[in-house]
């Protein structure tokens, strides 16, 4: 996989900081990263004009990339089982997480929810996409950095306005959504 930043060029400060922002403890994000504790410490450890290991510094950019991945995909079968419930999004999300990369399915899970007398997927997510920390952008249905009962609120207000634009009650991007 090519990541955005080369190994080489990855700062160990700089993922350290991305890792606390996301709210994985070191031993939840090395387990992601195929790595040891240990590694991860020397890693996020290391100064800026410091040696560090390559491989590692590959391993930590790619667990970082993985969570936004899994959630993309999650997010597409979310909303083909909203839209059509005879499609068997759930059986394809859950095939799509398992299969594609043993990374997905431990970063992106599904659950159910009910709204509006209905029972459809809702996808939970291990870390923060960062979404947060764009100004005036809104917080993701997934976001682990909200509570429960407000990530079930926000999948709710994403059905309603997917049911006004099936019905035709609604077109264009949803209400939440910051236009240019």
């Amino acid at each position: 996989m090519t990541l955005p930043i080369a190994p080489a060029e990855r700062q160990p400060k700089g993922d350290h900081n991305r890792r606390l922002s996301l709210g994985l403890e070191p031993d939840q994000f090395a387990a992601a990263a195929g790595i040891t504790v240990e590694a991860l410490r020397e890693y996020e450890r290391t100064g800026p004009d410091r040696h560090f290991d390559l491989v590692v510094a590959q391993r930590v950019g790619e667990a970082l990339l993985w969570g936004n991945v899994a959630s993309a995909i999650a997010a597409t079968f979310v909303f083909f089982d909203w839209w059509d419930p005879a499609c068997d999004a759930r059986r394809l999300a859950e095939l799509s997480l398992q299969l594609g990369n043993p990374r997905l399915g431990a970063t992106t899970w599904l659950t159910d929810v009910e709204v509006e007398g209905r029972v459809g997927l809702r996808s939970e997510r291990a870390s923060c996409c960062l979404m947060k920390l764009v100004p005036g952008a809104h917080l993701c249905p997934t976001c682990p950095k909200i509570a429960e009962a407000e990530r079930i609120a926000s999948t709710a207000q994403h059905v309603h306005h997917l049911f006004a634009v099936r019905s035709g009650a609604a077109s264009g991007p949803p209400p939440w959504a910051k236009q240019p």
